[in-house]
């Protein structure tokens, strides 16, 4: 491998250790699941590196979807070693991290209980839930009638109900402090109404990140209830250039 030093971006994957790089002798020369050309259709930058143990691949800028290694698969009761074996563990796992977020101030009984059946039908569930309610605006929703929905529609992740008693926070305070708790979830997906095309949205979410190996700012439906973006870059645009991504622009994917 070249020994031409490059800059190699704070973002990035180091294959040195990933189950799947393949290597002669100490030298990485391919990846098992395809993944060094795939990234360089994307124009990626892919550097060449070494230290005193192996030469290896870095992509730099860039977070391989697919980088495991040995101590992730022993979460798995049933692990083995095989190829075969690691790629479909890994492929399964490669899902949207999301959030759900239900602000429930326009949200009817009949709304929510419609929204839960949905959820309970994602191709892609979410990995926590959390419903917004306002003491001021919608008593309706009290914690035994979303139970009752969480426990009918067999929910099976990790959700709790958020009271504000107050009237003037913002709506990017909420948000932010929403992703600041649970960085663990990479995406957020933010509900203001029912919307119908809720699989829709996360699934082509999915796509785009897991499939075509790009990136997005923000998708949504054609009224605007519901929206599927990056948690962090919410995070970062809005306190580092002031921009709110939830403003629909011309990158903006509308379901």
């Amino acid at each position: 491998m070249s020994e031409t030093e490059r800059v190699i971006d704070s973002i990035h994957t180091s294959c040195k250790d990933c189950v799947f790089a393949i290597y002669e002798d100490k030298t990485q020369t391919d990846c098992a699941m395809g993944m060094i050309e795939k990234y360089k259709t994307k124009n990626c930058e892919i550097i060449e590196a070494y230290d005193d143990d192996k030469e290896f691949y870095i992509i730099n800028k860039r977070k391989c979807i697919n980088h495991r290694k040995e101590s992730w698969f022993k979460q798995f009761e049933d692990a083995e070693t095989s190829l075969e074996y690691r790629t479909e563990k890994t492929n399964a796992s490669n899902k949207l991290n999301y959030i759900l977020l239900i602000d429930l101030k326009l949200f009817t009984v009949e709304k929510l209980r419609q929204t839960f059946i949905d959820i309970s039908n994602l191709d892609v569930k979410p990995k926590r839930i959390i419903l917004l309610r306002y003491s001021y605006a919608n008593r309706v929703f009290d914690f035994d009638t979303i139970k009752g929905f969480i426990d009918q529609y067999k929910i099976d992740c990790p959700w709790r109900v958020q009271t504000m008693l107050e009237q003037d926070v913002e709506l990017r305070s909420i948000l932010s402090s929403t992703i600041n708790l649970h960085k663990q979830h990479r995406f957020m997906t933010y509900m203001t109404d029912y919307t119908s095309d809720l699989n829709h949205i996360i699934n082509r979410g999915n796509e785009i990140a897991f499939d075509n190996l790009e990136t997005f700012s923000l998708i949504t439906d054609k009224l605007k209830t519901t929206s599927l973006f990056s948690g962090l870059v919410y995070r970062y645009l809005w306190f580092m250039e002031g921009k709110d991504i939830l403003i629909a622009d011309d990158e903006t994917i509308i379901i």
